[in-house]
C-alpha cells in the first residue's frame, strides 16, 4: 500500500519474525487428538498447523512496527499474565521443561491451544482499527489460491477479514465450502443431520444384516480377508497373504489348513498351538511378491501372480472375524459356515443387480504411485470386494432415498449442508473398508487404504461391518458432526462467508488488483499427487452430489491437467530430457503461471 509520498508501507513479514516460538507450536499441535477440528470434517492430505497459518496471514498484513509479543498475542500464544520477559522466552523455558510437566501440555504452558481461541472482540476491533490505518481505511482483502484443507482461509475468516479461496480439487474445494461458506452462514446443524442418520441407518440395516451373520447374538466388528489362487504345482488352493497376525498383542494368528482338499482357516493362538514346520504368523506365504505354497512348498512367482490377478483367476477368502464382544474369552474366531454363505450371497447380489453390477464400472487413471493396477485393480468398482462394494452402495442407495425429502424439509444452503456431510461420513468409510486397506498387526484393526499417500495393493484387507463396531457409521457421524460443530464454533461470531472459488490457480475469476494479501502453501512438487488419491473420493461423492454440484463433481475424475505437481505420468519429454525433468519443468511453469496470477490479482505495492 502507498502513503501519501509514495512510498511503500512496509508490513511485518519484512521484519525478524518469532519463527522458533512458532515452530513449537507447530509441535504442540501435531498430534491429530490437538489439531483444529475443520481437518476432522474431512481429512485432506496437506495438513498446515495453525500457527504457522496465523504467523503468515497477520504478518502480511501488519505494520512492520509490530513487535513480536504484540503480534503472538495476536496469534493466541503465550499466557494471560504478565511477564518478566519476553513472550517467545516463556515459551521456549516451558518447551524445554515440558519432558518433566505433571500435567498437560496445556496445563504446562498456561494457556490453550491457539487454534480454540481468537482475540477478544475488542482486541479484534482494535486491530481491525491498526489494519485500516495501514490500509488507507479498508480492512485487506486475504486469497490463498491453493486452500487445499482450507486452514489459511478458516484462519483469515476467524479473524474478521475478507477472505477468498481457491482450489482445484473438488474434493478439497467441498471442504473449504463447508468451513468458509456453510459453518457461518448456517451454522450448528447436527441435530438435523442425525435425524436423516436414523433413517438412513434402519434402512441399511434392514438391507445388510443378513450379509454380516451374528455369533451367539454378536455382531461381527471386521474381519480378516485375503485371497487363494490354484497352485500350479500341487493344484490345491494357494493361500495369499504376506502376514498371517490377525492381532499379534491379542495372540491371534490365522492358519491355513487343507480339509479333505479344501481350503481352511483358522484364528488360533500360535504359542499355544502345534503347527506344521515352517509356519511363522509374522510372515506369510508372500514375500518379495513370491508365494510359497504352504502344502507343497514350491514359489509361484510374482509374474505368474500379477498374471493370475489380472485375469481374475484368484478367489476372495475370509480368514477371520473380530467381533464386537468377547466370545468364549476372545474376540478373534475362525470363519464359520454362515461367514462364507453370506460373502457368497452377497457376491451374487451384486452380479444380479442391475446397478450394483455397473456401479463404479469406470476405469481407473494409472497414476505415477499406484501399486494395484497391476494386479486387475483397473476400475473404481475393484478396489472392493463384492461384500464390500455391496455395503457401500446399500449406504448410497439410503441416502438417495431421503435425499428428495431433505431438499423438500430444510432451506436451500440447510439441505445442501446436511447432504454434504451425510456424504461425508459415509465416503469418508472407504478408507477402512476397501482392498487396499491391511489389518494393522499389533491392533488388528483395518488400516487407513491411503496410509501411504498412494494406492498399494495389499496381499490381504480388512473388511468393516459399517452397521455397528470400531469403523462404522455411528463412530464415523460421531467424528464428522463434531468436528463440524467445533468448527462452526469457531465461526461463530463472522457473519459473512468467505468466496469460495472452485478452479485453476493460474486463471482466477477475479479482477485486476482486486487483493491486499496473497497467503499461499503450494504443493511441493512430487510430494503428493492430490488428485490422483483424491479420485478415490472424487468418484462416490459424484455418486452422492453430482447432481447438486455439477461442475465441480460431473467429471468422471478429477482434473489433473491444471494441477501444480510434479506428475511424471502426464508429461511428455523432449529428446534428451528424462521424464522426472520434464515434471518438474512442467511443475515449475505451472507455479510460474500462479505466482503471476496471484500478481495480476494483487493491488500494486501489496504483499
Amino acid at each position: 500500500m502507498k502513503s501519501d509520498d509514495s512510498e511503500f508501507r512496509p508490513v511485518k513479514a519484512e521484519t525478524i519474525l518469532p519463527t522458533k516460538t512458532v515452530g513449537i507450536e507447530c509441535l504442540k499441535e501435531a498430534n491429530p487428538e490437538t489439531m483444529s477440528p475443520h481437518r476432522n470434517i474431512f481429512k485432506w492430505f496437506a495438513r498446515r498447523p495453525t500457527a504457522a497459518t496465523r504467523l503468515a496471514l497477520l504478518a502480511s498484513i501488519l505494520p512492520e512496527d509490530t513487535t513480536n509479543d504484540e503480534l503472538l498475542k495476536l496469534m493466541c500464544v503465550g499466557p494471560n499474565k504478565k511477564l518478566s520477559g519476553s513472550i517467545s522466552d516463556y515459551v521456549l523455558q516451558k518447551y524445554s521443561t515440558k519432558d518433566n510437566r505433571s500435567g498437560s501440555i496445556e496445563e504446562h504452558f498456561e494457556y490453550d491451544y491457539p487454534h480454540r481461541r481468537v482475540p477478544s472482540e475488542n482486541r479484534l476491533s482494535e486491530f481491525h482499527d491498526t489494519l485500516r490505518e495501514q490500509w488507507d481505511g479498508e480492512l485487506p482483502t486475504v486469497i490463498d489460491p491453493t486452500s487445499g484443507g482450507g486452514t489459511i482461509p478458516l484462519e483469515s475468516l476467524r479473524y474478521g477479514l475478507p477472505t477468498i479461496a481457491n482450489e482445484l480439487n473438488p474434493v478439497a474445494w467441498l471442504l473449504n465450502k463447508v468451513i468458509l461458506d456453510y459453518a457461518p452462514t448456517v451454522g450448528s446443524i447436527e441435530s438435523d443431520v442425525r435425524e436423516w442418520m436414523e433413517d438412513i441407518e434402519a434402512k441399511v440395516r434392514e438391507e445388510l444384516e443378513e450379509y454380516f451373520p451374528k455369533r451367539n447374538g454378536i455382531a461381527p466388528d471386521h474381519y480378516y480377508r485375503a485371497y487363494s489362487i490354484k497352485c500350479p504345482s500341487c493344484g490345491e488352493r494357494l493361500p495369499i497373504s504376506n502376514r498371517w497376525y490377525f492381532n499379534r498383542r491379542r495372540d491371534a494368528a490365522i492358519y491355513p489348513t487343507l480339509n479333505e482338499g479344501e481350503l481352511e482357516f483358522q484364528v488360533i493362538d500360535p504359542s499355544k498351538t502345534d503347527t506344521r514346520e515352517g509356519y511363522d504368523p509374522s510372515g506369510g506365504s508372500v514375500s518379495g511378491g513370491d508365494a510359497e505354497c504352504p502344502f507343497c512348498e514350491v514359489v509361484t512367482e510374482r509374474s505368474e501372480i500379477v498374471e493370475l490377478f489380472n485375469n481374475g483367476e484368484f478367489e476372495f477368502e475370509v480368514c477371520g472375524v473380530r467381533y464386537e464382544k468377547t466370545i468364549a474369552g476372545t474376540k478373534y474366531h475362525s470363519p464359520r459356515k454362515a461367514d462364507k454363505e453370506a460373502i457368497q450371497r452377497a457376491r451374487e447380489k451384486v452380479d444380479s443387480d442391475l446397478r450394483l453390477s455397473t456401479l463404479l464400472a469406470t476405469e481407473r487413471y494409472e497414476g505415477y504411485y499406484d501399486r494395484a493396477v497391476p494386479y486387475g485393480v483397473e476400475q473404481w468398482r475393484d478396489v472392493y470386494s463384492p461384500r464390500q462394494l455391496l455395503t457401500h452402495a446399500t449406504y448410497l442407495e439410503a441416502f438417495e432415498e431421503v435425499k428428495a425429502d431433505i431438499i423438500k424439509q430444510h432451506s436451500e444452503k440447510e439441505s445442501e449442508l446436511i447432504l454434504i456431510l451425510l456424504s461425508f461420513i459415509s465416503v469418508k468409510l472407504i478408507r477402512r473398508n476397501s482392498r487396499l486397506n491391511p489389518i494393522t498387526a499389533d491392533y488388528g484393526s483395518p488400516d487407513n487404504m491411503l496410509g501411504n499417500n498412494n494406492f498399494s495393493f495389499q496381499w490381504h484387507f480388512g473388511e468393516s461391518n459399517l452397521m455397528t463396531g470400531t469403523y462404522s457409521y455411528q463412530s464415523e457421524a460421531d467424528n464428522v458432526l463434531e468436528s463440524y460443530e467445533d468448527t462452526a464454533d469457531y465461526v461463530d461470531h463472522i457473519d459473512d462467508a468467505a468466496d469460495v472459488h472452485q478452479g485453476d490457480a493460474g486463471d482466477l475469476p477475479l479482477e485486476d488488483a482486486s487483493v491486499q494479501s496473497v497467503v499461499i502453501d503450494p504443493p511441493y512438487g512430487d510430494n503428493i499427487m492430490y488428485s490422483e488419491i483424491a479420485d478415490a473420493f472424487h468418484v462416490w461423492l459424484r455418486e452422492y452430489l453430482g447432481d447438486i454440484f455439477v461442475d465441480a463433481f460431473g467429471p468422471p475424475e478429477t482434473n489433473k491437467t491444471d494441477e501444480a505437481v510434479e506428475n511424471p505420468v502426464i508429461v511428455n519429454p523432449e529428446e534428451g530430457q528424462s521424464t522426472a525433468e520434464a515434471a518438474r519443468e512442467r511443475y515449475e511453469n505451472k507455479m510460474g503461471d500462479i505466482f503471476s496470477e496471484a500478481f495480476r490479482v494483487l493491488q500494486p505495492g501489496e504483499h
